[in-house]
């Protein structure tokens, strides 16, 4: 069952309060886009599984892959440096 506050979705909250670009160092880890955008790394795991791609923590990802993840939370991603 959903979640609501003041008429609204928790999650419609999180995404609202999330920043519309997140900065991505190179090279992109999937802890960098979990951390930046507010996620527990084994989440951004599973958003990778739900891809086609099997990442842990300290393992590198795809700048298009990170940028897919992002978006899947209302994010774009921009690349540091």
């Amino acid at each position: 069952m959903p979640q609501y506050t003041n008429g609204l979705l928790i999650e419609e909250l999180l995404a609202f309060s999330r920043a519309l670009t997140i900065q991505i160092p190179d090279p992109i880890t999937v802890k960098d886009p979990a951390e930046a955008l507010g996620q527990r790394p084994f989440q951004v795991v599973g958003d990778l599984m739900e891809l086609g791609r099997i990442g842990f923590e300290d393992d590198p990802v795809e700048s298009e892959t990170t940028s897919k993840v992002a978006k899947k939370y209302g994010c774009e991603t921009k690349r540091q440096g």
